[in-house]
Order: C-alpha cells, then sequence, then structure tokens
C-alpha cells in the first residue's frame, strides 16, 4: 500500500495517525491516538517497499515478538502487531521526553557533563532492564544513547529492540554480518562471533564512559576504524577529560569494557550493583579480586552456536522528543574487519549447557559457605531529573534538582567506603556469569507459617477474610529486590476477598469521596467503566492516591508489601498461591482483557483470597526500594519512608511468563501511573 501521507490514516481500523516522529531507510515512527482506550501510541511503519520480503517481514514479526515478552518499567511496552493489507507495523507505548543522546548533546553545547551520581543511576537503572531481557532469553544488541528515552521525571526508558535476538534462535542474516553502531560495539560483535549478554554489558560500560566524558571512548574518521580501536586498543584513560574521577568509577569501566567477555562483569545485575555502590559513595575504594579468584556458577546466556551474525536493525530512525527512539543514522550493517581474523567459538564444556549446570551446582553448594564474609548493601537510588554538573576538577560535584537541568553544587567527597568488584573468571567458559552473595542468607530454620488466629473485636466484614497473626518468609532467592529472604511478623488483618470492582468504586464516586478513574475503556472495552455488565469486574485505570481515597472511604487502607505476600501464600514459602507448580488454567494467562472478578476459584490464596496471582496488578501501600528487604523491620513492616514508586503486586492477564505471576514478584510505578491493567484491593486492622 502506498500513500503520498499517512497523516489522518487510520491503521488497521484503530489507530488514527497523528503526526510523523522519525523515519529511516526500513521504517517510520509515527504518534497516533487509540481511541479505544484513549491514549497516544507510537507506531512503526515498515517501509511498503520492503513488505514483500518475506525475510524481511519475519524479522520484524521477531522483533515484535521479542519485545512483547518483557514488560518492565525501563523497556518500552509493545501493545500490538499487525497489518494493514501489505503494511506491517507494531504499536507501542509514546515516550513523551528526550533521548539520552539528546540530552548529552544539550549538556555538551553548554559545556556541562551528567553528574558522578546521575551517570550511575541512569546506567544501573538501564543495566536492571537489560539483565531483566537477558534472563528471559533476550539481547539488545544496539545499545546505545539513541535508543535511551528520558522520562519527564528524568527515568530512563530502554527502546528499539530492533537488533534484539532472541538467544538459540534462528539466523536471519548472512554469515559473517555485523549490525550495531560501531562506537557502542563489543569486540566480538565486531568480529561478528556468536554473542551472549556480555556484550550488551561492554555497550553499557561504553555508555558509561560517554556520560562522563561527554564522549565515546572510540572515535575515528570511519566505522572500520573505530572498530578497530574495540579490538585493538586499550580503554583510553578517562581522567584526560575528567581528571577527579574516583577510581572505583574507572575500575567499573575497565571491567565493564574488557576486551574478552570472560573478563567483564558476568550479569547486567553485578555491574548494577557496582553502580549503585558508588553512586552511593563516589569517593569508595575498590578491591579488584585477583583474576579467576572465583569461578562461574551460572548460565545466563547460551551463544547461538549456528549464528554467526545479528539481526538487522529495522529502526534506523530519527527519533523526536519521546517518541520511541528507533536507532539513529550511526547503526550500520557492515562486514567484519578481515584482521584480525576471527576467534573460533568455544569448544568443549562451554558449549555443553548442561555439563555447565552440573558443575555450576556444585560450585554454588560451595560458595554458600563464604556467605558470612559480608557483602555491600546497596541503596535503590532516587532516578528524578538526570541531574548534571559542570566539570569542577577539585572535588566531586553533587546535584541540587532545580527543574529542567539541574544545576550543581560542590561539596567534600564523603567518607571513604570498601566496593569489592565480582571476580574476573578466566577463559575459556565465555558463556557463564559469576555469582554475587546475598546480603544475608535466608534462615536456615524456617519460622512457622502462621500461629493461631488472635482474638478479634470485631466480626469479619462482608467480602473480606480473615488472616491471623504470624510469622513467614518474605522474599525469594539470593539477588535482586526480592532478596533477601527474612521473617516477618504480622498482627492479623482482614483483607478483601477479590480486587475492588467497578460497582463499588462508582459508589464511591457518588458519594464524592473518590475521584472519576484517569480513564474508562479496558483493553478490549471501550465502555469498561460504567457499564453495568463490567460492574463486578476489577477497577482499573486508578492512580495511587485513588486507591488510597476508595479505601479511606471503607474505612479501611492499602495491604503493605508485607500484608500482601502473606494473604496471598499462606506463610509456607510457596511461589503461587496455590503451590509452587505453575498452572494457567488458575488464571487468566490466555485472556485479551481482565475477567470477573473470582473467575478461577481454584487459584485462590490458602485463605481464601481470589485473584492474587492475575487478572490485575494491586497497588499496595509501600514505597519501593529495591534493597529494603535487607533493612526491614521484623514486625509489621511498613516500607521505606520516602520514594519517588510505589510497589505493585500481583500479576495481570495475558502473559504466558510463569514469573510474573509469582506472588514474591514485585513491581513498581510512580504513584501517579495508571493503567488498564492496574486494581488494588484493601485491607483492615482485625482487632
Amino acid at each position: 500500500m502506498n500513500r503520498p501521507s499517512w497523516i489522518g490514516y487510520t491503521l488497521g481500523g484503530r489507530y488514527v495517525i497523528e503526526a510523523l516522529l522519525g523515519q529511516g531507510g526500513m521504517s517510520a515512527v509515527y504518534r497516533a491516538n487509540d481511541p479505544n482506550l484513549r491514549r497516544p501510541v507510537a507506531i512503526k511503519l515498515i517501509h511498503s517497499h520492503l513488505s514483500s520480503d518475506p525475510e524481511f517481514v519475519r524479522r520484524f514479526e521477531a522483533e515484535a515478538a521479542a519485545v512483547a515478552q518483557l514488560r518492565h518499567p525501563n523497556i518500552v511496552q509493545v501493545f500490538d502487531f499487525n497489518h494493514d493489507d501489505d503494511v506491517y507495523y507494531m504499536v507501542m507505548e509514546y515516550l513523551p521526553g528526550e533521548s539520552l543522546q539528546d540530552r548529552l548533546r544539550t549538556l555538551s553545547a553548554a559545556n556541562q557533563r551528567f553528574s558522578l551520581t546521575a551517570a550511575a543511576n541512569i546506567i544501573a537503572t538501564l543495566a536492571d532492564a537489560v539483565a531483566y531481557a537477558h534472563e528471559r532469553g533476550t539481547i539488545h544488541r544496539d545499545l546505545k544513547p539513541a535508543n535511551v528515552m528520558l522520562m519527564p521525571q528524568g527515568q530512563p526508558v530502554l527502546t528499539d529492540f530492533g537488533v534484539a535476538k532472541i538467544i538459540g534462535g534462528q539466523r536471519h542474516t548472512a554469515t559473517g554480518a555485523v549490525i550495531g553502531t560501531p562506537a557502542y560495539m563489543a569486540p566480538e560483535q565486531v568480529r561478528g562471533q556468536p554473542l551472549d549478554g556480555r556484550a550488551d554489558i561492554y555497550s553499557l560500560g561504553v555508555m558509561l564512559y560517554e556520560l562522563l566524558a561527554g564522549r565515546p571512548p572510540f572515535e575515528g574518521d570511519s566505522a572500520m576504524t573505530v572498530m578497530l580501536k574495540h579490538i585493538n586498543d586499550p580503554v583510553p584513560n578517562i581522567r584526560q577529560w575528567v581528571p577527579d574521577i574516583p577510581d572505583g568509577f574507572v575500575a567499573i569501566i575497565d571491567r565493564a569494557m574488557a576486551k574478552q567477555p570472560s573478563q567483564r562483569f558476568q550479569s547486567a545485575g553485578q555491574l548494577a550493583t557496582a553502580l549503585r555502590t558508588m553512586a552511593q559513595n563516589p569517593a569508595a575504594k575498590v578491591v579488584l579480586p585477583a583474576i579467576g579468584a572465583e569461578p562461574s556458577p551460572t548460565i545466563f546466556a547460551r551463544p547461538d552456536a549456528q549464528a554467526t551474525g545479528a539481526l538487522p536493525s529495522v529502526t534506523n530512525v530519527v527519533e523526536p522528543p519521546r517518541a520511541i527512539r528507533p536507532s539513529d543514522a550511526n547503526a550500520t550493517e557492515i562486514m567484519p574487519p578481515s584482521e584480525p581474523p576471527p576467534q573460533a567459538p568455544p569448544k568443549g564444556p562451554a558449549s555443553t549447557p548442561w555439563a555447565l549446570l552440573a558443575g555450576a551446582a556444585v560450585i554454588l553448594v560451595l560458595c554458600l559457605g563464604f556467605l558470612a564474609a559480608g557483602v555491600v548493601i546497596l541503596s535503590k537510588l532516587n532516578l528524578t531529573g538526570a541531574p548534571i554538573a559542570s566539570v569542577t576538577p577539585a572535588r566531586q560535584p553533587t546535584v541540587v534538582a532545580t527543574g529542567g537541568l539541574p544545576t550543581a553544587a560542590t561539596t567534600e567527597p564523603p567518607a571513604a567506603a570498601t566496593l569489592t568488584l565480582p571476580a574476573v573468571v578466566t577463559p575459556p567458559p565465555d558463556n557463564t556469569t559469576a555469582a554475587t552473595l546475598p546480603a544475608t542468607a535466608a534462615p536456615s530454620v524456617a519460622p512457622s507459617a502462621t500461629q493461631p488466629p488472635s482474638p478479634t473485636a470485631r466480626p469479619v466484614p462482608a467480602g473480606m477474610v480473615l488472616v491471623p497473626a504470624g510469622t513467614f518468609n518474605m522474599g525469594k532467592g539470593s539477588s535482586g529486590d526480592t532478596s533477601p529472604v527474612h521473617p516477618v511478623t504480622l498482627d492479623a488483618f482482614f483483607i478483601d476477598k477479590n480486587d475492588v470492582v467497578n460497582r463499588d468504586y462508582q459508589l464511591c464516586v457518588t458519594a464524592g469521596a473518590c475521584t472519576n478513574p484517569m480513564a474508562t475503556s479496558s483493553n478490549t472495552h471501550a465502555n469498561y467503566y460504567g457499564d453495568p455488565a463490567f460492574g463486578s469486574f476489577p477497577m482499573v485505570n486508578v492512580t495511587w492516591d485513588q486507591a488510597v481515597a476508595f479505601c479511606k472511604f471503607q474505612q479501611k487502607s492499602l495491604p503493605t508489601e508485607a500484608q500482601w505476600e502473606y494473604a496471598a501464600t499462606g506463610g509456607d514459602g510457596r511461589a503461587y498461591p496455590w503451590g509452587n507448580n505453575f498452572d494457567p488454567k488458575l488464571l487468566p494467562t490466555a485472556s485479551g482483557d481482565l475477567v470477573q472478578v473470582g473467575s478461577f476459584p481454584g487459584g485462590a490464596s490458602p485463605f481464601g483470597v481470589n485473584d492474587m496471582a492475575g487478572n490485575a496488578l494491586q497497588w499496595v501501600a509501600d514505597w519501593y526500594q529495591a534493597d529494603y528487604y535487607a533493612s526491614s523491620p521484623p514486625n509489621n513492616p511498613a516500607g521505606p519512608a520516602s520514594g519517588t514508586k510505589k510497589v505493585l503486586r500481583g500479576g495481570a492477564y495475558g502473559n504466558p511468563d510463569p514469573t510474573v505471576y509469582l506472588s514474591s514478584r514485585r513491581f513498581q510505578q510512580p504513584p501517579t501511573r495508571f493503567d488498564v491493567d492496574i486494581g488494588f484491593r484493601c485491607v483492615m486492622p482485625a482487632k
């Protein structure tokens, strides 16, 4: 389908195209309006002359499928993929703001740079998103500032998985072809070798260097010159641009940009951990473990043994403010240099995942004996803003946000601390990762899951269930924001048996205690709120404050994280409300929209609470802090005193990923956020 202009056209009978945001040789990105959900969206539309190429269409479909499986607050969300006759398009979240590349240009023009703390926060947050994608088998392969959007509040969002590769997926390019942006490519990517997630870690190291120095580490007159520098040249001394940079940042950059993947951080999570330690105390003293001091116990990515190239980018589009930022014109498809010759892929045990897993299990058991050695406890730092600072060689800059681009102030550096980076792993196992020991080990003896109910001064209110007082182990795993596992004791409380429903929320609005929801449609129903047919469906499209107001109207409150998890699991450590084995038939994993509350009674929790795993995400009372579990009080924890995001618990609908529905899973969003899958329920004290 050839059209002189897409502006004003209704694509797929639904999306009204309003403006061109950017375009390249393969696709164009438009801002459009989705009248069903009453929200703006970004639509990536591949050029019609490419639609007749089945291979290109398959690549485009692969991109959409890869990103649609990723649901993370710092990764752009894909809503839809379809075609209108012979025009293929992908519908994505519309992101108002500016790209990180544009922010860098603005700072450069003003002779400024990002502060140490701001740069560490941005790259650590992106590393969290990259780690999430790696855990689900997706490598980005084109990380760069042009593919990062800065939200108006400063939150970075990773976009453009146009060259992403599903690990072990089908090869889509000619043998030896290389896709990416030369300034940010890892040496193995330049050579056209099979990649794993450590290529993304290298790119994050390049971006960290650029944010701190105001320029990328390697520059040249041609793409080939830059590529050869990535292979042959050491990382340029960043102190020629930032004389006062602390040793810790230099060590992190050098580790992330090591030529050999086995000598880098072995997971993006390790990089995020190191950066947050430095952001908390830029004067921290770094102690690097000896190379090969600790073997790598777990696999986080497996290179595709067949593929020797990367997926071609279908997103070479210049991005305007706060739309989805496709790749810029520097993203090119090139052939790898003839010198040095490509290295052979790993052989033997490194290419045998099951053998590695068996060995990893043994090593992991041995490593558990060293838990008492202690590790650095990190803080989740506020990303509000994206602060900057003028270059001041004598002192470390701190930032005072004043709106827009914050102004810089200088203070004496904090007292020295010690940061221990993860051990470097020696080749050949280039597809393994070194483990980071948890700050606190899970209790060796689990406390009793529940205790006899406390005497109550009131009967169980209608529509609620009693959760007796008890002690349980909260959290899951030895790393991430659900660790460490720790005992929590709660007083008895009542919790709504079901999510708050449309019908009850309307009564609150009629009484003047609540305000209308931010939107009245659901994912597929234009008149979801207000239609009696959906009166017993979950109330969604409300902010955190609106949820609080409703609970207050009913003389209740939002549950704390601890109350929510205890009510969902019964306190016995089960992974899901019904047990430890995921069963997609017990929640709406195949549904395209919300379902009536209580539709899956077999998925109720041990206390009889419905829909704790899926249907709608649920606001809880707590502010989000990634490492809060390390310092959480043991009795009736109420969460951090402040923050920038609130916690959501539970899953939603229409997602086949079992991890989305884990009872321990934590999501976070600004309290002003609302969506078609965000609801809530309330609690009250039992005495």
